[in-house]
């Protein structure tokens, strides 16, 4: 966004902040805010009476003291109530069911001037984190310097002094700074529920494989509801690990059993059930060439009700989602319907 464009939208919040007709805290600060949010959540516990006892106001430099501490309370209860209203109101909440709310400040139902009050203030503190937002995204081009200079404080009609502008770009920094924070916990905790999902993965090291891959580093790979019986673990090549998550995780159905084999162990299979025969999905591959000994490959148990179906529903889903160069067969060698699947050992093509 140009600076003249930035500078136009900031005029427009700041008039719309002007135009309301609300009680404006003159003392409206992220800092002061976010500690009175933790000094509400930390009082719903009891345990926690001594903790809120140390708790700093940063207006002062000093623990709270009693009444300040319930002022605090109450302070951050009202902000939310306010917010829950400004929510309700958005989403078509009549006035008759905006007054069911209990007003904080008093105990009682709001009435209709409170809750009109209420709405104004809930989004006039939108509009002055919305300008003070803006003017740190400005801060950070020192071309704007000049700019921020004539910028219009909201709460005095005058432009930011020194001060005031310092404070107001350090709220808006401090909201970002927790934004990061909050999508870095979010995807953390996608991680953790993706683990949990499909199971960990851990390096064996490199000199594991036979075949053609010789010396690629095999992973071990336990998804612990998706194994299939008499199976417990898989060790798949490193490099195609992203692609036999993806399938499990869209066919939660499917389980995962024969992967990786050594040279011995496709010899046995090969001499047990013959020649692979392409015509009748029969068979085993001739020792050397199996993309099993090389951790590429993975056998999935499927649904017996309609295997074709189901193997037909993941044919297309892999080709199109996950690698077109995937080879994927439905088999029937062990006496179960089963799909094959193996990949090139390459980055993903698709996200």
């Amino acid at each position: 966004m140009s600076t003249t464009a930035m500078i136009s939208a900031l005029a427009g919040a700041i008039g719309k902040i002007q135009q309301a007709k609300s009680r404006l805290l003159s003392d409206y600060s992220y800092a002061q805010h976010q500690t009175e949010d933790r000094l509400l959540a930390l009082s719903q516990d009891p345990r926690n009476e001594r903790l809120l006892e140390q708790i700093i106001n940063p207006d002062t430099g000093s623990p709270y003291t009693d009444s300040q501490i319930q002022q605090a309370i109450l302070n951050a209860e009202i902000r939310a109530s306010e917010k829950d209203l400004l929510l309700q109101h958005a989403f078509g909440a009549s006035l008759e069911e905006l007054q069911e709310n209990i007003n904080p400040a008093t105990g009682i139902a709001y009435t209709e001037e409170e809750i009109n009050q209420a709405l104004a203030n809930a989004e006039l503190r939108g509009d002055i984190e919305d300008v003070e937002d803006r003017l740190y995204q400005m801060s950070l081009d020192p071309r704007n310097e000049r700019s921020l200079e004539h910028i219009i404080n909201p709460e005095t009609g005058s432009p930011y002094t020194d001060a005031e502008l310092q404070d107001a770009i350090a709220n808006g920094e401090a909201r970002e700074n927790e934004r990061i924070a909050d999508e870095a916990a979010k995807t953390a905790k996608e991680e953790e529920e993706r683990i949990a999902r499909i199971g960990t993965l851990v390096p064996t090291g490199t000199d594991s494989h036979g075949g053609r891959y010789a010396g690629e580093p095999l992973v071990v790979w336990t998804p612990p509801d998706q194994l299939t019986p008499g199976y417990d673990s898989l060790i798949v090549a490193e490099s195609v690990v992203p692609f036999h998550a993806a399938v499990l995780e869209q066919f939660p159905d499917a389980t995962a059993g024969s992967n990786y084999r050594d040279l011995e162990t496709q010899q046995y299979l090969y001499d047990t059930y013959g020649p692979y025969n392409p015509n009748t999905q029969t068979g085993a591959a001739l020792p050397g060439t199996s993309n099993h000994e090389s951790g590429l490959a993975v056998d999935y148990s499927i649904p017996q009700d309609d295997p074709h179906a189901y193997f037909a529903e993941m044919r297309d889903y892999i080709l199109q989602n996950v690698h077109p160069d995937a080879n994927v067969i439905i088999e029937n060698n062990t006496g179960l319907w089963h799909i094959h699947i193996d990949f090139p050992p390459t980055e993903p093509v698709f996200s």
